[in-house]
C-alpha cells in the first residue's frame, strides 16, 4: 500500500545592513523596514543562511 507525504522546504535569508544613527531622524529598525517594504533593499539567493527540510502534517 503507497501513501504520500508532504515535505516542506524552508529558506531563511539575511542581509546586515549598516545604518549611520547620526543622519537619521527615525528608529533605525523602521528605516530599514521602510527600504525593505519600498523594495530598496531586495534578498536573493546569494542572501541564504538556512535550508531545512521536514515532513509537514
Amino acid at each position: 500500500m503507497s501513501y504520500k507525504i508532504t515535505v516542506c522546504i524552508t529558506e531563511t535569508l539575511q542581509r546586515l545592513i549598516e545604518v549611520d544613527v547620526e543622519e537619521m531622524d527615525c528608529d533605525p529598525i523602521e528605516y530599514v523596514r521602510n527600504q525593505y517594504y519600498d523594495e530598496e533593499i531586495i534578498l536573493d539567493s546569494s542572501d541564504l543562511v538556512d535550508t531545512e527540510f521536514t515532513i509537514c502534517d
